[in-house]
């Protein structure tokens, strides 16, 4: 009985030596990520923001206001030129409405697309309908759990002459509007 002992003794105590030692170890580290996987995962978010202001901006061209409004978040704000915003979705889409009517009065395209988690910015040139140069654009957009692009924040703010100097800073307006 005591050689029974004995064994269950030793038994415990290189069971727990074993353990302790595995215990004493670093754990095990997360696999380290490859920067060729991640910098291919980068660009097709830039791809797919910079596609997605493509589509945006044919749903335009094509007059389709309702497809138009799917590209829009909820609490979108659109600046106007003159500073004033329009916010949220229903605002935007109502303002808008007009310039869905007859041919369309201008057009865009992205030449810059950024992504950084689930913001991205878009850029790119407004031209006339003859095709000559408005302005520029710079959208903000933000991807949804479900991998879709709507847009939060949009503005072409005017151009300006460099002749004419750097526009006045604007005044602090205290109801945020």
């Amino acid at each position: 009985m005591l050689r029974h002992r004995s064994t269950a003794l030793l038994v415990l105590c290189l069971s727990l030596a074993g353990l302790s030692a595995a215990l004493a170890q670093d754990p095990p580290s997360a696999p380290t990520p490859d920067p060729a996987q991640a910098s291919l995962a980068h660009d097709a978010a830039q791809a797919s923001l910079a596609n997605v202001e493509r589509d945006f901006a044919a749903a335009f061209a094509a007059r389709d206001l309702e497809r138009f409004g799917t590209f829009l978040d909820d609490d979108a704000v659109f600046l106007n030129p003159d500073g004033s915003a329009l916010r949220g979705k229903a605002e935007i889409l109502a303002g808008w409405k007009g310039y869905f009517e007859g041919e369309p009065p201008f057009s865009w395209y992205p030449t810059v697309s950024q992504v950084s988690g689930d913001l991205g910015l878009s850029q790119g040139p407004v031209l006339g309908a003859d095709g000559a140069w408005l302005a520029n654009f710079s959208s903000v957009w933000r991807r949804g759990a479900d991998g879709s692009w709507k847009i939060v924040f949009d503005g072409a703010p005017p151009c300006r002459s460099m002749a004419k100097g750097a526009p006045a800073e604007p005044k602090p307006d205290p109801g945020g509007r």
